[in-house]
């Protein structure tokens, strides 16, 4: 992760992250903390994972960190075979619940194309741990 790009801040007990941006004068998003930690998710977003939250109309809160451990191992498995990840080819292995716009999505197997099975660890109290990802000018 560039420094140039982004910085981290640690969201506070107060913060609302669920709301906007509010009265802070920096450009950010929030994150959970474990899809860095445990995902080993890294910032700036590569292209694939764009699309996917893209296609998805979410931010990267909006979807369960079992998507977004999908999402990572899917483009671990494209990288190993020497392909390029698409959009096309993850949603012919994984729909979304619920399908209808919400506040939260879960990317979850089609049961005729299973490709891997749910991370087995529980992400206990992942929702009360929070990055601020700050965008920084030269960003």
């Amino acid at each position: 992760m560039s420094k140039d790009i982004v910085s981290l801040k640690r969201a506070s007990d107060i913060d609302c992250v669920c709301h906007g941006k509010e009265s802070y004068e920096d450009d950010f998003f929030y994150d959970y903390t474990n899809i860095f930690t445990q995902l080993h998710v890294w910032i700036p977003f590569d292209e694939f994972t764009i699309g996917v939250l893209r296609l998805l109309n979410v931010a990267p809160t909006q979807v369960h960190p079992n998507g977004r451990g999908y999402i990572q191992a899917f483009k671990l498995l494209c990288k190993w075979l020497y392909i390029d990840p698409s959009l096309e080819c993850f949603l012919y292995f994984y729909c979304t619940h619920p399908r209808e716009p919400a506040s939260w999505v879960s990317l979850i197997r089609k049961p005729k194309a299973p490709l891997f099975r749910s991370y087995s660890d529980s992400f206990r109290n992942f929702k009360r741990r929070f990055f601020r990802i700050i965008i920084n000018k030269s960003g």
